[in-house]
């Protein structure tokens, strides 16, 4: 037996003095796992986009690190649009959805914006001339009648493409060649990360290395991690290394 739709009890006022309380087929918000899948197999974010760019520089390896990564994501469960700016909501929203699928058609963009707006129109309840409609109409049939709005959101969209700057941040980036897992990922990335801080440590002592100034007398690991403020142990375990490039730069 299908399950009922979930209905919430709102109060109509049809004028003034007069009102009563009626129950509308109103969605409300639902959890990722309820949701019908999204059109087209859309993505909701560039990370494929991503791997393709700087597919050159995995050089065999499980995932690489970009600290300046244009990255970008349609996370839909945390938007709620209100009904009455829906046009604008759904070409910001549609800006997005296009970042992440490039090759979308002005048709895909709107069924998948149309997909977007039935779920998570928000029905205002101090409206009860639109609530009346919805009553009256069913939710479905309302936001079919609407849906010229999300058509206008869509061309628009199609015809003045995103020329803005996405904002940049640091991301790890994972190569297709790898069938990795979630734990997978995560133990790539631990092990990239701690490398990544290592070469750093390693780094700054060099730099000290080559550019000490002989008037601050003779070099000493107490004196680089004094001028790096570090622990002597930390300097101790990259000591030698950095001496070995040392001895190969001069």
């Amino acid at each position: 037996m299908k399950k009922e739709e979930e209905k919430e009890t709102v109060i109509i006022e049809p004028f003034e003095g007069c009102n009563f309380q009626v129950e509308v087929n109103i969605p409300k918000k639902k959890e990722a796992s309820k949701l019908k899948p999204f059109p087209h197999n859309m993505q909701f974010n560039n990370m494929q986009l991503l791997q393709e760019k700087y597919y050159h520089l995995f050089d065999g390896d499980a995932a690489i690190y970009i600290k300046d990564a244009e990255y970008i994501e349609f996370d839909y469960l945390l938007y709620d649009i209100p009904f009455f700016k829906m046009g604008n909501k759904m070409k910001i929203l549609g800006y997005r959805i296009m970042l992440c699928n490039p090759h979308f058609s002005e048709k895909q963009l709107y069924e998948c914006l149309h997909h977007t707006a039935v779920n998570f129109i928000h029905i205002p309840k101090d409206k009860p001339k639109l609530t009346a409609t919805i009553y009256k109409e069913g939710y479905s049939t309302f936001m079919e009648k609407n849906r010229k709005r999300i058509e206008i959101a869509a061309e628009q969209i199609m015809n003045k493409p995103f020329k803005g700057k996405i904002k940049k941040q640091p991301k790890m980036i994972y190569n297709p060649d790898y069938d990795l897992t979630t734990q997978d990922k995560r133990e790539v990335a631990n092990e990239l990360q701690g490398n990544k801080k290592s070469n750093n440590t390693l780094e700054q002592i060099y730099t000290t290395l080559l550019n000490w100034n002989k008037e601050e007398g003779k070099v000493t690991q107490k004196k680089i991690a004094a001028k790096l403020d570090k622990s002597e142990s930390t300097i101790q375990t990259y000591w030698k290394t950095a001496k070995q490039e040392l001895s190969t730069t001069i």
